[in-house]
């Protein structure tokens, strides 16, 4: 029978077929050919069928094996010159395993329908759940990145962007209900103190945010030192729990006798 195996889960179904290789009065082998007249059957009905066709329908967890049966003819020579036949009775079978809808299939693909996933117990799972699984598949999309002035003729500068989209190897998974945070530390190299943070972006179904970062160091020319200072923000993005991306904000400050200017760049 071909296949030789079948691995589904319950209500699975898929097509076997009946082959027969005939060999001639002398030996020769011709080629495999699909059979009809065939009877097939389950060894346990309830774990899976088979019809009069030749389709197979998992139905519930466990093993069985299905056949095939019909009345095969052998060809022979009886004296090494002359042709004789006879008549066998064929009943080939394949193994049918019917395990969990999830179970041995790989990530992302296994539930084919709704864009679903599965979880190392063979179960479906979606959402923010399967988070953990694909941490380190994440990306975040940034669009629009502006550096503006301080406002009222402060001296530095401002880096603001948008926030537009996670990526994961399972676009398909919606990971809607988990929010995007994140976390800022400095290494204080132009002004002292921390840097304030806002409380997230909740992410949509369909994978997308409506969110904007906005950091600056901004203040009076007297509080920056002379020459050119560089401080550093480390920024560290979190989906849900899992750490998505490093990334690091750079600013310079330049001041002389004359001016007070800033940069900054973010990679």
């Amino acid at each position: 029978m071909t296949p030789s195996s079948v691995i589904g889960y319950p209500g699975y179904s898929g097509l076997l077929q009946a082959e027969q290789q005939n060999q001639n009065c002398f030996g020769t082998l011709g080629s495999w050919f699909s059979l009809g007249g065939v009877n097939f059957s389950s060894a346990n009905p309830s774990v899976a069928t088979i019809d009069s066709g030749g389709f197979m329908t998992a139905i519930a967890l466990g093993s069985t094996n299905l056949y095939a049966a019909w009345t095969g003819t052998v060809y022979y020579t009886p004296d090494g010159r002359s042709c004789a036949t006879t008549y066998v009775n064929a009943s080939p079978g394949a193994s049918c395993e019917v395990k969990p809808f999830c179970e041995g299939k790989p990530l992302c693909t296994a539930c084919e329908s709704g864009g679903k996933a599965c979880d190392g117990n063979g179960q479906c799972k979606t959402g923010k759940d399967l988070i953990t699984q694909i941490c380190n598949q994440l990306g975040i999309t940034y669009e629009n990145q502006r550096t503006p002035s301080c406002s009222d003729g402060r001296c530095g500068v401002v880096i603001e962007y948008d926030i537009t989209r996670v990526t994961h190897s399972c676009d398909s998974v919606s990971l809607g209900g988990a929010n995007l945070t994140e976390t800022i530390t400095t290494d204080e190299g132009c002004l002292p103190g921390g840097v304030e943070i806002g409380p997230g972006c909740p992410i949509s179904s369909d994978n997308t945010l409506s969110c904007k970062d906005n950091y600056s160091i901004c203040g009076p020319s007297s509080n920056f030192p002379s020459g050119t200072c560089t401080e550093v923000y480390t920024q560290k993005l979190f989906v849900g729990t899992c750490l998505a991306e490093t990334r690091t904000i750079t600013f310079k400050i330049t001041k002389t006798s004359t001016s007070c200017s800033g940069t900054v760049t973010r990679n």
